[in-house]
């Protein structure tokens, strides 16, 4: 990780770390501190597609990618059929992960999204790899909490 006075750059390396310490809290519920293997993983692209990916390697849950971006006015709110069943379902622990929770817009868009198809927001959780300490929402998770807005550089945006 580098850090300069601007930003955060991180490397594949911290990537890495950051995804390991993200497994425990995918493998192990929150309330009872047992394993857990109910859990489908679900990438917000674009910047969470990668993190997800290698979370979904690392603890062998299945990942499912989604669409849902402020980049550019691109904004999408369709999810996959296979998503919207286990949603309605309730029966699986939904994960949303994504890069980076910035001023939490995204996830509080994609709660507007879950929402109908699971009111309660039962077993739907949001990680990220990066958390700025003055966003809007609060995940689950967090790989680095950032406490100032500083902008943060991810390996694959070099």
């Amino acid at each position: 990780m580098i850090f300069t006075k601007d930003k955060i750059t991180l490397s594949w390396d911290c990537v890495d770390s950051l995804c390991l310490t993200l497994t425990d809290n995918l493998v192990t519920c929150p309330d009872t501190g047992l394993p857990r293997d109910d859990v489908h993983i679900v990438g917000i692209a674009r910047g969470g597609l990668i993190p997800a990916t290698i979370l979904s390697h690392l603890t062998g849950f299945r990942m499912t990618p989604v669409h849902h971006s402020n980049r550019d006015d691109d904004i999408s709110g369709v999810f996959p059929k296979e998503l919207e069943e286990m949603l309605l379902h309730g029966d699986t622990t939904i994960v949303f992960v994504d890069d980076i929770c910035d001023t939490g817009k995204t996830n509080l868009e994609v709660i507007d999204l879950v929402t109908k198809f699971r009111p309660s927001l039962e077993s739907v959780e949001f990680v990220c790899l990066v958390e700025k300490y003055l966003s809007h929402f609060t995940c689950n998770a967090a790989g680095l909490t950032v406490c100032d807005n500083r902008w943060v550089v991810f390996p694959w945006e070099v």
